[in-house]
């Protein structure tokens, strides 16, 4: 009797644990799906950017990315906030090219010729969403904060480069080079050189070759 009794109990717990199951499964599935659909809107966003098109709007993103309009603003409240998520996987995608190895060593020669290819590398990979982020980065406090962060972290990368250098100055003379340094291998400066003056990579490079040795050869007054 017992075990007749049972069996009816057993069964429905069996179905119970199937449905969860499948319900569970189904909810997977429903959010592998949005995290899909996510990442290809932010990488559309950070594609269009990459290829000069420093304000994209939802239609060309919704295109690119084989999402409809309405769903972009379902996975993001606005462009701004898609723009600041984009911004973090643009860090992920160049975080390995972000990094000098061998900070301040190697001979002065190296040391220069390594920052330089550096900076260059780095900017041809960020320098059109680096300009999309300096355009709203004063509407937006938290974007302004990682720029100037990051500026931050770009001057102290010099010092450390060029520390031997730098301490054979006086502090003013040390503080003028570093300054200067700093200018010239800014994003912005190579946009310049770029663009602006139509400089060929090599060209910047021998440009930029020339200004850091004059001013850590000889000191900002010569």
């Amino acid at each position: 009797m017992g075990s007749a009794t049972n069996e009816p109990l057993a069964a429905a717990d069996t179905d119970t644990d199937t449905a969860t199951e499948a319900e569970a499964a189904s909810l997977d599935g429903r959010r592998a799906r949005r995290d899909r659909n996510r990442d290809a809107v932010v990488d559309a966003f950070l594609d269009l950017l990459n290829e000069g098109d420093l304000n994209p709007g939802v239609a060309a993103v919704a295109e690119r990315s084989g999402v409809s309009h309405r769903s972009v603003f379902r996975y993001f409240e606005d462009l701004e906030e898609l723009f600041r998520v984009a911004i973090e996987h643009q860090s992920e995608r160049t975080a390995d090219i972000g990094y000098l190895h061998g900070l301040g060593r190697g001979s002065f020669d190296e040391r220069v010729e390594a920052l330089i290819n550096h900076r260059i590398t780095l900017f041809d990979a960020t320098q059109n969403v680096s300009k999309a982020a300096r355009l709203r980065a004063p509407n937006q406090p938290i974007l302004q904060a990682s720029i100037t962060s990051g500026r931050a972290l770009s001057r102290e990368q010099i010092r450390v480069q060029f520390r031997k250098e730098l301490r054979l100055m006086n502090r003013e003379d040390a503080s003028a080079a570093l300054g200067s340094i700093d200018v010239l291998l800014s994003v912005e400066a190579y946009d310049l050189y770029r663009n602006a003056q139509s400089r060929s990579r090599s060209r910047t490079a021998a440009t930029l070759s020339f200004a850091i040795r004059r001013l850590l050869e000889s000191g900002p007054e010569g």
